[in-house]
């Protein structure tokens, strides 16, 4: 991954930012029991956005399946290019996310 150019003072708030971030998490796992999960998510937006947009689609294809044609459908229950582009910007954001993951150990406590 490529690293981002930053100027001096921006390259201190960031790590700044970071190792306030480093203390947080590791002052939540340091309270919780051992043998706990911890699964943190980054990057993925609201997810109810997708939800909502595959929901709607899944109810057009519904009627163009059980013969309503794209004429008889009101603006808000067609499927349209518009929609299935917003959809995959969505979709590419929520895949750009970071995922991380840890055990409690008791070494940990």
């Amino acid at each position: 991954m490529a690293e981002i150019p930053l100027s001096p003072e921006s390259r201190v708030e960031v790590d700044t930012a970071l190792k306030s971030l480093d203390d947080a998490i590791n002052k939540l796992v340091s309270r919780l029991p051992h043998s706990t999960a911890l699964i943190m998510y980054t990057g993925c937006g609201d997810p109810r956005r997708v939800g909502m947009l595959h929901r709607k689609k899944a109810a057009w294809e519904n009627k163009l399946r059980i013969g309503v044609k794209n004429d008889n459908m009101t603006e808000a229950e067609r499927w349209t290019a518009a929609d299935g582009e917003l959809l995959n910007d969505l979709v590419e954001k929520t895949r750009a996310g970071l995922a991380f993951f840890s055990v409690t150990t008791p070494s940990q406590k």
